[in-house]
This record gives structure tokens, sequence and C-alpha cells, in this order.
């Protein structure tokens, strides 16, 4: 019974903000402006009637984002809706200098497609510098070890001895490395 609440409440928001966006469109490009003319002199433009009179529109194209907008023939205003329709809010109604509403995709560039792939292959490398440089530090011994103990370890012949056994000694009774063991 929740989960349907939650459901009917989430279709009743996503038609409340779908609803939004077709009441608003931005346009991109002059021919998607529908009713829309060209000046002798090349500029685009609507006419917007409102009861009995009519304003005239200049539709102009925004250098950063490439949006279109309007600019009110008689009060010089620019606004990004479609005056024939009804704006999203009065605050946005009128605009002192256009939003950008429309931000484009960044550009790959190859070397920064190159580091992103090569990232875990560097933190793979940067761990066992790391751990190398630790050990080098506070465990040298282990990285180089001296002659001495490579003689100790080895036997003469060049083979390996074995270690030596500790703890309990096969049940032999003379025990181990104490006596407890």
């Amino acid at each position: 019974m929740v989960s349907q609440k939650i459901v009917l409440l989430a279709v009743a928001a996503l038609l409340c903000l779908s609803s939004g966006c077709f009441a608003q469109q931005i346009y991109r490009r002059y021919v998607d402006v529908p009713g829309i003319e060209k000046d002798s002199d090349g500029q685009h433009y609507i006419q917007v009637n409102s009861g009995d009179t009519q304003t005239k529109y200049y539709v102009a194209r925004d250098k950063e984002s490439k949006q279109l907008y309007f600019i009110n023939e008689e009060t010089s205003q620019p606004q990004w809706h479609d005056p024939r329709g009804p704006a999203l809010s009065e605050t946005r109604e009128v605009l002192d200098t256009p939003e950008t509403a429309y931000v484009p995709p960044p550009n790959n560039s190859s070397v920064t497609v190159a580091i992103v792939a090569i990232l875990p292959i560097l933190l793979l490398a940067g761990g066992v510098a790391a751990r190398v440089a630790y050990l080098q530090i506070h465990y040298p011994e282990l990285l180089w070890p001296t002659k001495e103990r490579r003689d100790r370890r080895k036997a003469s012949g060049g083979k390996f001895k074995p270690q030596k056994q500790r703890g309990k000694m096969n049940q032999d009774g003379k025990g181990g490395r104490s006596a407890n063991s």
C-alpha cells in the first residue's frame, strides 16, 4: 500500500514537471520557431497578438549557449520563453542578460583519456613503490639480504638446510623447547 502511494506520488511529480517543460520551450534553431518571418534586412521576428494590439519580437541567438531568445521591439527587453506561450515564472520572464540553460558536454582531450586509462596501473605502481620504500627504511634486510645470511641458509653443496624442528619430538622422551611442550 505504501509502495503504491510512493509510485503514485512519483508519477504525479513527473507529470507536473513535464507540463512545466511543455509550457516553455527553448529553441536552438530558427526553423524550430513556429510563425517566424524574416525582415527585409535579414532580421528574424515573430508577431504576437495580445488583444487588439500586435507586438513585434525580434529573434536573436545567444553567442555562448547558441539558444534563441526574443527581444520586444517596444521595450527592448530580452526574454527566453516564446512570448506567445506562458512563462514559467515572472522572475525569469524578463532578463538583463540571457542565462545559459543548456551546458554543452566538455570536449574530451586525448591526454585526459590516456591518463584515466593508465590510472589503475599508476596506482598499482605507486602502491608497490610505497611498500618498497617502507621496507627499505624499516627492514632493509628483507629487501637486500647480506652475504652472511645467504651463506647461513645454504649448506655445503648449495642445497638448502631443512629448518630445525621445534616443539615436541616424536615422543622420544627428550622433549622439545620446554618440558611443557
